[in-house]
């Protein structure tokens, strides 16, 4: 009996000892040490969502939420929550101002170490990003850092734009064959325009108008919203990029199989080419200024009064091979990806209105794609690995960068104000 109480108190003090390292909330434990997980945030407009994970802790009696301001020194607390309660909204959040949040839980009158902070910038915009690898669309925060929601559906997500009349966001699929339209919540709403191998796209909301082309299939037409085609044109050697202005009802079209630029009317009638280019990959249309921004191989192109005439008014050679650009709509500037020798690595260059060189920024891993915002003119670039990096729009400097969880196919930055 003596040695049957000796095993079954060390069997007991045994269980005890494990129990209390498997407890998240002991600074022994070795995998939480003692502290909460960290909040998962993401803001909307000028509120911050800020939620927590559930713990295998039964005696939890609150969660404390902590924030730190930017200019501020030290956290404050700003709200316990109910130990039911795993979501906190902080609103009435000034923009452009980070903000950190730490959150903490209560046992009766024992409280936590503090999680790590998490960081967020609040604005008026959204990071949309197109992810081929994963076949989705993910929505990010203002500030690029933090997932806010992520739409299935698709197969091959490849170009986005958006309709910032009705909020929505356009969206193509190359293997499916289709623009599919995305609500502000996250819906594919409609996916009635179809058209095989579709490469790239245009609408005109108010003239109820979609141009879409495919490269593969040498075919350029013209959709009304519902989907009902009105025009294929078949005489193109490998259509890709396409453009409109909506107030002169014109269509910008780079035809790269025969390096030529086209320039249609909504009819589908040719009014003007030029031809004599190598391979028009990006090309960017600014409608206020009446400008068209082409990327040829190691040329870049600017297109002055292109409505008027597509003659060459400017050609920067000075690029190893622009692989993307992006216009700030705000300003008129341009940005651009200029891949180096051999794809390794790339710089992104900002061009002023008048075609100054104003920022050079080195050292990105084949940057892929670019999305400028038009609140704050900020640029987002993403990589080869899915890291995406905000830079200041004044100064180029790295403000935000965020590891996406696949391959960033496209980006746009969409504005609520």
């Amino acid at each position: 009996m003596y040695f049957l109480n000796i095993i079954l108190l060390t069997l007991l003090l045994f269980g005890c000892d494990k129990r209390e390292r498997s407890n998240p909330l002991d600074p022994q434990n070795l995998q939480s040490g003692g502290r909460p997980a960290a909040p998962v945030l993401y803001s909307s407009n000028d509120s911050v969502r800020v939620s927590w994970a559930h713990l295998r802790f039964s005696n939890a009696t609150g969660f404390r939420i902590y924030r730190r301001l930017q200019g501020e020194q030290t956290f404050q607390q700003i709200k316990t929550a109910l130990p039911s309660l795993f979501v906190y909204w902080d609103t009435d959040c000034e923009f452009e101002k980070d903000r950190w949040y730490k959150i903490s839980v209560i046992t009766g009158d024992f409280e936590s170490i503090l999680s790590d902070a998490v960081q967020v910038r609040p604005g008026p915009t959204f990071l949309w990003v197109t992810d081929l690898q994963n076949s989705k669309v993910t929505k990010y925060s203002h500030d690029g850092r933090h997932q806010v929601l992520s739409v299935d559906g698709f197969f091959e997500p490849s170009n986005i734009a958006v309709d910032t009349l009705n909020k929505e966001i356009w969206v193509s699929d190359f293997w499916d064959n289709r623009l599919k339209r995305i609500n502000r919540g996250g819906r594919i709403i409609s996916n009635a325009i179809s058209l095989r191998g579709i490469t790239d796209f245009a609408f005109d909301i108010d003239d109820n108008v979609v141009w879409v082309t495919s490269y593969n299939f040498n075919a350029v037409a013209r959709f009304d919203l519902s989907g009902l085609k009105a025009h294929e044109i078949s005489i193109f050697d490998a259509p890709r990029e396409i453009a409109l202005n909506t107030e002169k009802n014109s269509v910008f079209l780079a035809v790269v199989g025969s390096g030529v630029l086209v320039r249609l009317n909504y009819e589908g009638q040719i009014l003007e080419k030029k031809s004599g280019f190598e391979s028009i990959l990006p090309m960017a249309y600014d409608q206020p200024n009446d400008r068209l921004w082409l990327g040829d191989l190691g040329n870049l192109i600017v297109i002055e009064n292109a409505t008027d005439t597509l003659a060459i008014a400017k050609k920067y050679s000075h690029f190893n091979l622009v692989e993307q650009i992006a216009l700030d709509h705000k300003s008129g500037a341009l940005w651009c990806i200029d891949l180096q020798a051999g794809e390794t690595s790339s710089r992104v260059v900002k061009l002023s209105l008048q075609g100054d060189e104003m920022l050079v920024i080195e050292g990105f891993d084949k940057a892929r794609s670019l999305a400028v915002s038009p609140y704050n003119s900020n640029c987002f670039v993403a990589d080869a690995t899915g890291m995406i990096t905000e830079l200041d729009g004044d100064t180029g400097s790295v403000l935000s960068k965020n590891q996406a969880d696949g391959v960033v196919t496209n980006m746009l930055v969409q504005q609520f104000r």
